[in-house]
């Protein structure tokens, strides 16, 4: 399967844990956002993403990274997520590998790394991701991820598509230490006032948009 931009039918993704969504909230907002987000007109999109991306670009390039490699985990969007796959050309060229998310057993989720033009294997939801020869990491080891959002808020909280893979990946990471920085990826309408936290969630230090780079309450703003 070659690199793109796919936009696939809507996963059937749930969460395991049974304490899941006793009030219904996260329900509500993944119906709504995940049609809203899947509505957007290819123009629309493509202008968001390239701001959003453009975004993205200068504020991994913020960091100032003299030495040390530089890892970012990534991901393929799918089910009207925004695409943060046009910023990979100006990152590459400044020195960032790009490492995809693996589902493995046990609900597990590691990266793998990954550069466009690369073949991929299909996940159980359909997913594209690098094949198993290719150099593989732990979240902790990587320097930056970027994580798609169904809906997230200014403290960090984010609404995912509820099977919780990137919690359990990023469970052991604390948001005060410095890698890897957490960026909630999404579009403009996808940032909402409050998002009720759970005990699995794990907050994410940025936000960014096709409108704004937003260091969350989490991040220590």
């Amino acid at each position: 399967m070659a690199a793109g931009n796919p936009q696939t039918q809507p996963l059937q993704m749930t969460r395991t844990d049974p304490a899941g969504d006793p009030r219904g909230e996260r329900t509500a907002i993944r119906t709504q956002m995940r049609g809203l987000r899947r509505g957007i007109d290819s123009t629309t999109r493509s202008e968001a993403e390239a701001s959003a991306c453009s975004h993205l670009v200068d504020t991994l390039e913020s960091m100032h990274r003299s030495t040390g490699e530089r890892r970012l985990g990534i991901y393929l969007p799918v089910d009207g997520e925004i695409s943060p796959l046009p910023a990979i050309g100006d990152l590459a060229g400044a020195g960032w590998s790009t490492w995809l998310p693996v589902i493995g057993n046990s609900e597990s989720m590691c990266f793998r790394l990954w550069s466009e033009g690369d073949d991929l294997s299909k996940n159980e939801f359909g997913i594209g991701e690098p094949l198993p020869q290719q150099p593989e990491l732990d979240a902790s080891s990587l320097t930056a991820v970027v994580v798609p959002c169904v809906a997230v808020d200014p403290y960090g909280t984010r609404v995912g598509m509820g099977a919780g893979y990137y919690d359990r990946a990023l469970a052991n990471e604390d948001a005060s230490q410095s890698e890897p920085l957490l960026i909630g990826f999404a579009f403009e309408f996808q940032l909402v006032p409050r998002i009720e936290s759970a005990a699995w969630d794990i907050p994410m230090q940025l936000i960014i948009t096709d409108k704004i780079t937003r260091t969350t309450r989490a991040g220590g703003a």
